[in-house]
C-alpha cells in the first residue's frame, strides 16, 4: 500500500508513577519497559517519526538510546494527574509546528505501558485509516456483556436494550488502550473522533501495565518468549555442529550446501519464524 500521508507516533512517558515507581524505564526482561513500544513503532512501514514526550531528562536519554526522538522536554504543568492526554498531544504538535514547521496528517498515540503490542498491529491500524480515510482508528475488543446503569432507586438496563440469545446479540467494542490513530485536525478538540474505525484485537493481546501485578505478568510473558527463542537457537546451533561434523567425513552435494545456506539465511533474516526453519534443517 502506497503511503501519501505524514504519520507520526507520540509516546507520552512522564517521570511520576505512583503505583510502579519509574515504571517507564523499569527493567522488564532485560530492557526498560518503554523500549518495547519504541522498537515496535520504529519497525513500522508507515510511521515517519517516533517521538517520546517526557518531562524527564533520564527518560529522554533512554528513549534516544532505543531510537526515538525527544526534540523537547515536556513542561512540568503538563505532568499533573489531572492533565488529559489530549493536552500532551497538542503540546507536541504545537512544538513541531512552531520549531520545525512540521505538521503531520495523522498522529498515532502509543503508550509505554503496552510492551506486548506488535508492529503488525500498528501497521494494520494505519492501513485501515489510509484505505478508509478514517478520522480515527482505535484498537479494541468485542464485548458481549450486559450492562446496567445505576439510577435513583436501583439500576436500569443499558445494553442490550432487549434480551436476545448471545448468538444474535450485536457486540459492543471496548477500547483496549493499545492504539489511537487520529487526523491532526481532529486533535484540536479530541484525540478520538466521534465516528471512528476499529482494529479488533484478541482479548488479552494487549496488557496495559498499570499495576505491579500487570508488570509481573507481562515480564513473565516476555521472559518465557526469550527462553523459547534461546532454546530454538541452541537447537539450531546443535544441528549445525552435527552437520559440520558430517561434512568432515563425507563431501556434501551442491544441493545440500544450497539448502543449508538457504536455511541459515532465512533464520537470521526472519528470526520471528525460526520453528519452520529448524524443522526443515532437521530433514536435511
Amino acid at each position: 500500500m502506497k503511503k501519501t500521508k505524514k504519520i507520526i507516533a507520540i509516546i507520552p512517558a512522564k517521570s511520576m508513577s505512583k503505583r510502579i515507581p519509574n515504571k517507564n524505564i523499569k527493567d522488564m526482561a532485560g530492557k526498560p519497559m518503554m523500549a518495547y513500544i519504541i522498537e515496535s513503532a520504529l519497525k513500522s512501514k508507515f510511521l515517519d517519526r517516533v517521538i517520546v514526550s517526557t518531562d524527564s531528562e533520564k527518560i529522554a536519554k533512554v528513549a534516544k538510546k532505543y531510537g526515538a526522538e525527544t526534540p523537547f522536554i515536556r513542561p512540568k504543568e503538563l505532568t499533573k494527574d489531572n492533565i488529559p492526554t489530549l493536552d500532551v498531544l497538542q503540546h507536541v504538535l504545537e512544538e513541531l509546528a512552531n520549531k520545525e514547521n512540521y505538521i503531520p496528517d495523522y498522529v498515532m498515540l502509543l503508550y509505554p505501558t503496552s510492551p506486548l503490542l506488535k508492529t503488525a498491529r500498528i501497521d494494520e491500524a494505519i492501513k485501515i485509516a489510509l484505505k478508509r480515510d478514517s478520522d480515527s482508528v482505535f484498537s479494541g475488543t468485542y464485548d458481549k456483556d450486559h450492562f446496567w446503569l445505576e439510577v435513583e432507586g436501583g439500576h436500569e438496563r443499558l445494553y442490550p436494550i432487549k434480551q436476545v440469545v448471545s448468538q444474535l446479540q450485536i457486540p459492543l467494542v471496548k477500547e483496549n488502550g493499545a492504539i489511537y490513530l487520529t487526523k491532526t485536525n481532529i486533535l484540536k478538540k479530541q484525540y478520538v473522533a466521534d465516528k471512528a474505525d476499529v482494529l479488533i484485537m484478541e482479548e488479552g493481546e494487549n496488557i496495559d501495565v498499570d499495576y505491579p501485578e500487570d508488570f509481573a505478568r507481562v515480564k513473565k510473558i516476555l521472559l518465557d518468549k526469550h527462553y523459547l527463542e534461546l532454546s530454538r537457537l541452541m537447537s539450531v546451533n546443535n544441528m549445525l555442529n552435527q552437520k559440520f561434523y558430517e561434512l568432515q567425513t563425507s563431501p556434501p552435494s551442491p544441493s545440500f550446501c544450497n539448502k543449508i545456506q538457504a536455511c541459515i539465511l532465512r533464520l537470521f533474516s526472519r528470526p520471528e519464524t525460526p520453528l519452520k526453519t529448524i524443522l526443515e534443517m532437521k530433514q536435511l
